[in-house]
């Protein structure tokens, strides 16, 4: 007996069955009461639409996302619309909900109430408060801003902060921890880096690096 076509077939099995199990992996569409009821299991990455009535949680999403609280323990790129959202991995896309929580970084329009991204920020975050624990290239635009590493771009609200600035500050109250080349016009503005009238009203600026 010729045993090298049974042979080809086994290869060829053992090639083919990782690649069957990931595809079952993805599913087009997602329907979550509270997880773990849901249409399929929390491992599951969605690429299509999830719906999450009170609460649904998968692997990684691509699509559209849409529910009271929608959570990804992995990558999302994706149209997010919720009451609250949270991204274990990166984000890229849309995000409008009352609070966007992302534990990685951001890249793309963030909407919210309170906008958290532990990582960097590239993009624009527009809420009540913002936060980008990481570097923040783009648009901080809000009551309060702030902006754990180097903001290069703006920042505008009543309060905002940075830890080195290559851009702009409008508020009551501006504040940046290193000098950088920016611009600062407020009630209150603080350059600390900066070696000559650090803290001045209504204005200061630095042309430092």
């Amino acid at each position: 007996m010729n045993s090298r076509p049974v042979f080809a077939a086994a290869l060829l099995a053992v090639v083919l069955l990782p690649l069957s199990i990931r595809a079952q992996e993805s599913r087009p569409f997602q329907l979550a009461l509270v997880t773990p009821a849901q249409i399929f299991p929390d491992e599951t990455e969605i690429t299509g639409l999830r719906l999450s009535i009170l609460y649904g949680r998968n692997a990684g999403m691509v699509g559209a996302d849409v529910g009271l609280v929608t959570h990804t323990t992995g990558d999302a790129t994706a149209v997010q619309w919720a009451g609250v959202n949270i991204v274990g991995g990166d984000a890229t896309g849309w995000q409008q909900s009352l609070v966007n929580y992302n534990k990685q970084d951001f890249r793309g329009l963030g909407q919210a109430v309170v906008n958290y991204t532990a990582g960097e920020l590239t993009g624009i975050h527009g809420g009540v408060v913002n936060y980008a624990a990481g570097d923040v290239s783009g648009l901080h635009g809000g009551v309060v801003n702030v902006a754990g590493g180097a903001l290069e771009g703006v920042q505008w609200g009543l309060y905002n902060q940075s830890q080195m600035t290559r851009g702009f500050q409008l508020g009551l109250v501006n504040f940046t921890r290193g000098a950088g080349s920016l611009l600062q016009i407020g009630l209150v503005n603080i350059i600390s880096g900066k070696d000559r009238f650090p803290v001045t009203p209504i204005v200061n600026w630095s042309t430092g690096n």
